[in-house]
């Protein structure tokens, strides 16, 4: 197996987009729990996507849209 991500930081909960070109994960780089998409094919890239606090994102069936819970629970 392969890993997708490696850092120093602790990464999990991947979700791959149903085009598999993105997948979107939870990494504590910022200190805290946040939400974080990369490229999987293409040009690499990184966004962060939460701004105080994400986990558990799940992509829309279409991929055009990527869910999460931030630290509320609140979608």
């Amino acid at each position: 197996m392969t890993p997708l991500v490696v850092t120093d930081f602790n990464e999990y909960q991947p979700a791959a987009s149903p085009d598999g070109k993105l997948f979107a994960y939870v990494s504590w780089e910022s200190g805290k729990e946040e939400v974080y998409v990369r490229t999987l094919s293409g040009p690499s890239g990184k966004w962060r996507i939460s701004t105080e606090g994400g986990r558990d994102p799940a992509w829309r069936g279409d991929g055009r849209e990527l869910f999460y819970l931030g630290y509320a629970r609140q979608i």
